[in-house]
């Protein structure tokens, strides 16, 4: 293509271009192709007719060049063991028939999956499935209805029987027969459009795996808002296992039953409630009188007045050893972690029940909040702002957590957060490596930023990635067996376990070969 500027800046701009199109933050792994598809245009090809190639005529093409297709019938068996198990007849019974979307739903396997599953629980009237994707070129693959034998794997072998009444089985191929294929309905959708007005209210379930871990953290936050007020409440939404550690919004209560993770939407009652802090790893330092605080319905607090680090100071402050705070060592970390802990959701903090006292030197004993509380409440909003999609506000937090306690293998962590949602391609991704490796140099215990820079490796560095994640598998274990909870706050209402679970997943993955798409 004809561009200005060099062949990186050209293709820059295109990276540009798709993500403001698609809200997609293409991955490595796929900008062979997109050099290929780039290629076949032709080099007379100049940016504005490019744009109105792939605008018109050229849609499906260029839409297959930038999605990720992987897909097959009842991928992680696990989600529709848990509908099986009693949670598709719970949501029927509130709501004949059930509505249910695959959002994002490729060729089709899953939507088909979905019908399968609702027909034999629920009958032929008991549900109406929507299908969407981005691409009208796997919409029309999945209205032809005919599948290869890579789309039944091991990985949902448990559920291919109830595909038998709906199958013509070829020596190839798979035909699924019209009685099931029509009683979905299909339709484009660009999960990054404002609204999705061919998606009825008033969902029951919502399928939406393996496509938010590729879209920067705005675009996350508001599909999930969007998706939320589709939700009838009560509803649920899935997404695969490794993007759950990534998601949160306000309307969504993380749900577990044995071991798989969901959303459910929250009714009046739960939202007014707050957050109640639980969990068997905090019974060791007796944190049962932590209190729960709930938000107010108001703004977070302001920054606080702080001056300005020149890079000159910046050199010179203290830095933190084994992630404890500047000057306060093992005793302040503790106490971080303790009011740290309660849940992002909830952003806004009483000080009642936080320990105060005169310290000396205040002979009018003039109650004064402990630091640790402060450093606790003040990372806890900079998530808030990372939760709720505000890039520049969590950042903003970063820095004046950074002025007021130092570098910290916290504030660190944080830093490659943001590197990471910032979507600068490359350069984010390097930024970030440098932050969790510098995280890792201060606290090498420190596994969540271990696990991050892991899952940053494991698409060009498997290798590297592999060794990484055995040694974080090492330290999870030796966290869980002494009962520690000083991460408990970054985990968002998960257990370590959770994440070791993901480490061993994710090790099986990629010695399988396997790294580019989430599962």
């Amino acid at each position: 293509m004809t561009m200005a500027g060099t062949p990186g800046q050209q293709f820059e701009r295109v990276l540009r271009y798709i993500l403001e199109r698609t809200g997609i933050r293409l991955p490595e792994t796929k900008y062979k192709a997109l050099g290929d598809y780039l290629s076949d245009l032709g080099e007379e090809l100049d940016f504005g007719a490019f744009t109105r190639h792939v605008e018109g005529a050229g849609v499906e093409g260029f839409m297959d060049a930038v999605t990720i297709n992987e897909t097959y019938f009842f991928r992680e068996q696990r989600h529709f063991s848990l509908l099986r198990s009693g949670l598709l007849v719970s949501l029927a019974a509130r709501s004949r028939p059930l509505r249910i979307w695959s959002a994002a739903c490729s060729s089709g396997e899953e939507a088909l999956s979905l019908a399968a599953l609702a027909w034999s629980l629920l009958g032929a009237s008991g549900a109406r499935v929507y299908a969407s994707d981005i691409s009208p070129r796997m919409l029309g693959r999945f209205r032809n209805g005919i599948y290869g034998q890579g789309s039944l794997r091991e990985d949902g072998r448990g559920f291919h029987e109830l595909l038998e009444p709906f199958i013509e089985r070829t020596d190839k191929h798979l035909q699924i027969r019209p009685v099931l294929l029509d009683s979905i309905a299909t339709r484009v959708v660009n999960l990054s459009d404002a609204s999705y007005p061919f998606i009825p209210e008033g969902l029951d379930l919502v399928f939406m795996r393996n496509v938010l871990m590729y879209m920067p953290l705005e675009t996350r936050h508001r599909i999930l808002g969007t998706v939320s007020d589709k939700l009838a409440e009560g509803g649920c939404l899935f997404v695969s296992s490794s993007e759950i550690p990534h998601l949160a919004h306000p309307d969504l209560a993380l749900r577990d039953n044995d071991g798989c993770y969901y959303f459910q939407k929250k009714g009046y009652e739960e939202k007014r409630k707050g957050m109640v802090v639980t969990g068997d790893s905090f019974r060791k330092h007796d944190l049962s009188a932590t209190p729960c605080l709930t938000s107010t319905g108001h703004p977070p607090a302001s920054l606080p007045e702080t001056t300005a680090v020149t890079p000159e100071a910046a050199t010179e402050m203290p830095r933190a050893i084994s992630g404890t705070y500047i000057k306060a060592g093992a005793e302040l970390r503790e106490k971080v972690a303790r009011f740290a802990t309660l849940r992002l959701n909830n952003p806004l903090f009483e000080a009642e029940g936080v320990p105060e006292g005169g310290p000396e030197g205040n002979p009018e004993g003039n109650p004064q909040r402990e630091p640790a509380f402060d450093a606790a409440i003040h990372y806890l909003e900079a998530m808030y702002h990372m939760n709720s999609g505000n890039l520049d506000g969590f950042e903003a937090f970063i820095r004046q957590g950074e002025t007021r306690w130092g570098v910290t293998s916290i504030s660190a962590y944080f830093r490659g957060l943001a590197a990471s949602a910032a979507g600068k391609e490359l350069a984010g991704k390097v930024l970030a490596e440098e932050a969790y490796l510098e995280a890792l140099e201060l606290d090498g215990l420190f596994w969540p930023a271990r696990l991050n820079l892991a899952m940053l490796l494991r698409s060009n560095e498997p290798q590297t990635a592999l060794k990484e994640l055995a040694s974080c598998i090492t330290d999870i274990e030796m966290y869980i067996a002494g009962q520690e909870f000083q991460y408990q706050f970054l985990l968002e209402g998960f257990n370590a376990k959770y994440f070791l679970d993901l480490c061993r997943g994710w090790i099986r993955k990629l010695q399988s070969g396997g790294a580019g798409h989430g599962s």
